[in-house]
């Protein structure tokens, strides 16, 4: 999602002296997107199954889309990069492909990835927000492992540090 780098972006760039409370920010205005598009994904694949004749996809469509709020629960792999710990921020992001492959190459052998639920653990060449896994490996790696508490905060005002 477009709006989603443009939140940690924003976030990278920040000069807070609250890092704590930046990253609240950011993560909630991450999640707050994030549930919004969700809930617009979900209204609009029943409609898009009818108009073109294809209903089977309404179902799938809506397990891929439960991995959009989810992707909220990456944030803390901006953590390390704000901080230029590249190889640990690459290290936490490197998990959601792994374990996806995995997972997929395990399904196909099990002969449960078949049709369109063979793409549901993960379609590799979908980007971030759309690879859906249950949890997000990613998510649940950046989570584990990031000081700051992933907790919401809202506040009036600017998002941004900068003056």
């Amino acid at each position: 999602m477009a709006q989603a780098a443009r939140i940690s972006d924003k976030y990278i760039q920040q000069d807070e002296p609250d890092q704590e409370a930046a990253f609240q920010k950011a993560f909630t205005l991450e999640l707050l997107v994030s549930t919004a598009f969700f809930v617009v994904l979900i209204f609009a694949l029943p409609v898009y199954g009818v108009v073109y004749g294809h209903a089977a996809i309404i179902i799938p469509g809506i397990v891929a889309a439960a991995s959009v709020p989810l992707s909220a629960f990456e944030a803390p792999s901006w953590i390390p990069y704000r901080r230029m710990q590249f190889v640990r921020e690459r290290t936490l992001s490197s998990v959601d492909p792994v374990v996806s492959l995995v997972v997929t190459v395990g399904l196909g052998v099990a002969g449960l990835g078949t049709g369109a639920w063979s793409s549901a653990p993960s379609p590799a060449p979908q980007p971030a927000a759309s690879r859906p896994a249950w949890p997000p490996p990613t998510a649940s790696a950046c989570a584990s492992t990031a000081p700051p508490s992933a907790s919401t905060r809202a506040s009036r005002g600017r998002c941004s540090g900068s003056p």
